[in-house]
């Protein structure tokens, strides 16, 4: 059950990813595939969602990121890593549930394979490897991106 939520409800890990994907099918029609490169599609994504969270929540951690290209490198064009970037960038709880402390266990491994299911099933692009994946969602966690 917590699953199918985390999959399919309302502000999801699962159904943010599935729109980030909506976004990227979105592009890759508007745009013919060989036209425009993955990353810029992605990069455009990413600001927008940057600039939504700006207006909505507030800054978020997303002004903790100083260099965006040194972001979009550490992505490698990799939808899942995207949408953990975004999530963990965007919501405090969202980074609440990633941390482990004595009385609250971490959502990490269940969140990672939520992302990484939904992308492998929907994504039109190659993604990395499950492993791949959570070692830098695993980096983002210990806000190696920010600053």
């Amino acid at each position: 059950m917590i699953k199918f939520l985390l999959t399919k409800g309302p502000g999801s890990p699962g159904k943010v990813t599935s729109t980030i994907i909506k976004r990227l099918n979105e592009g890759l029609i508007i745009f013919n595939k060989e036209d425009i490169p993955i990353r810029i599609l992605l990069k455009t994504i990413l600001i927008d969602r940057m600039n939504a969270a700006q207006l909505i929540l507030g800054e978020g951690y997303y002004s903790k990121i100083s260099n965006l290209e040194s972001l979009l490198d550490f992505i490698e064009d990799d939808v899942p890593t995207l949408s953990f970037v975004i999530q963990y960038s965007e919501t405090q709880k969202f980074r609440k549930s990633m941390v482990t402390t004595n009385y609250v266990d971490s959502s990490f491994n269940i969140v990672t394979e939520v992302i990484y299911e939904v992308a492998e099933k929907k994504c039109p692009i190659p993604i990395l490897s499950y492993s791949s994946f959570r070692s830098k969602a695993g980096e983002v966690c210990n806000q190696s991106i920010y600053y």
